[in-house]
């Protein structure tokens, strides 16, 4: 990114992903790096900016999730998102490698600044701990998206410095979990800020109720939700169109942000040439069959319905700087809705939480009393409420069907993508016998 070039050409070992090769007689003393609220400052940025990156929140994890559900075709000239869309990874593939080499940027800068923050003289601890607790949620977010793509990875919490560390071997997912947890607590405890764009206690808060529902614990996550619900401060949008627009608005929970400057390509990837986009991915017909007449959010993601249909919540195509949303308040109620079907708890809950998604849509109200047929309608509106904003793939995973949804999934094994062959080709401790079942 612009912004932080030269932050990272002075210390590229600081800033390395945990499979980059690694030179650290090139790079200047790392004790020199960060030593004053300036550098804190600047080195922060470079931690957002690494959630940026076309592996992450700049392309690839957003679009590939789309790709392997039912949401999304590859249309374009790029092989690997073909391959994807018909759930036949090799472990070479450019894109699955990408998501991890970001991944493991983001985590390797977090680790950095936090190896250095205990020199920082004259800052006030208070400071300390609300920068600590937003690097801590920058972390957690890239290790969930990758236990959620590959499973159990390499759990690395402290900085790549130099050769012996890039040797290290994959955790568990309860363990990779428990550190989430742990970090993402004190993140609650201590983030201050809530300025859009940045991580805040909240964010901490929703990625810890997305946690409890991945590990099944859906007391807690629905109490989670619940509290952001009631407590946060955040409202949903009553216009749906209105979340894609520049601006802040009142239902962002989490967003990457981009500008003209640091710009992401979601736009040029799904416009069709027409408009000056590349088209590699569109929506799937089946995903557009199942909005029902008036329901707004079809018109607010999508156009081109009579040539070539196209996602318009990333169409800022010239200038990049389309938001990507991680978290909104409309995933809480539905996340809400889902661990008390699983509990089958209060049906007039789950019915108020679904139908504040339907009424802004423009739908009718319902009033099911039967579970399946509750989770057939939440499983449904999740669909169609995040459509394009990476989420189906996971939501058919944590729900156990995304065999019997996916004609090209027919083996448990697909559900994870494998390990990148330069991980295993690079990292000692990672062999072939390492890998994911299947690949």
């Amino acid at each position: 990114m612009k912004k932080y070039i030269y932050l990272i050409i002075m210390i590229p070992a600081l800033f390395s992903c945990a499979k980059l090769e690694i030179d650290p007689t090139q790079s200047i003393a790392a004790d020199k790096a960060i030593t004053t609220q300036a550098d804190l400052n600047q080195a922060l940025s470079g931690c957002y900016d690494a959630l940026q990156l076309s592996g992450l929140y700049g392309r690839h994890t957003i679009l590939a999730a789309e790709l392997s559900s039912d949401n999304a075709n590859a249309t374009g000239t790029i092989l690997e998102y073909n391959d994807i869309a018909l759930n036949n990874l090799l472990s070479n593939n450019s894109i699955s490698e990408a998501i991890w080499s970001a991944s493991y940027i983001a985590i390797n800068r977090v680790n950095n600044v936090l190896h250095y923050m205990p020199e920082i003289q004259d800052v006030d601890a208070a400071f300390k701990n609300d920068v600590m607790g937003q690097l801590y949620f920058i972390r957690s977010l890239a290790y969930f998206n990758l236990i959620s793509y590959y499973g159990g990875v390499p759990l690395k919490t402290t900085p790549t410095l130099d050769d012996e560390a890039l040797s290290i071997s994959r955790s568990s997912v309860s363990a990779v979990l428990a550190q989430l947890k742990s970090d993402l607590d004190f993140a609650m405890k201590n983030t201050k800020t809530t300025t859009e764009g940045l991580a805040s206690a909240v964010a901490a808060e929703a990625l810890l109720a997305r946690i409890a529902l991945y590990e099944k614990n859906y007391q807690q996550a629905a109490q989670i939700a619940g509290n952001i619900i009631d407590n946060s401060g955040l409202s949903l949008l009553s216009d749906y169109s209105q979340l894609f627009v520049p601006g802040a608005n009142s239902e962002s929970i989490f967003e990457v942000k981009y500008n003209d400057q640091d710009k992401n390509r979601m736009a040029e990837y799904v416009f069709p040439s027409s408009l000056g986009g590349r088209y590699e991915v569109s929506p799937e017909g089946g995903l557009l069959g199942n909005f029902t007449a008036g329901d707004k959010r079809l018109d607010a993601s999508f156009a081109g319905f009579d040539d070539k249909p196209y996602c318009i919540k990333y169409y800022q195509i010239s200038t990049g700087a389309d938001r990507v949303y991680v978290m909104r308040l409309a995933e809480m109620y539905l996340l809400r809705a889902e661990a008390t079907i699983h509990m089958q708890g209060d049906v007039a809950q789950i019915n108020a939480d679904i139908n504040i998604i339907r009424e802004r849509a423009g739908l009718q109200a319902i009033n099911l009393q039967d579970y399946d047929a509750l989770f057939e309608e939440m499983m449904l509106q999740r669909q169609l409420e995040f459509t394009f904003e990476g989420q189906r793939w996971f939501d058919l995973i944590r729900n156990g069907i995304a065999i019997e949804t996916l004609p090209d999934v027919s083996s448990a094994n697909q559900l994870l993508f494998p390990i990148p062959f330069s991980e295993i080709n690079t990292n000692p401790s990672i062999g072939p016998e390492n890998q994911n079942p299947g690949y």
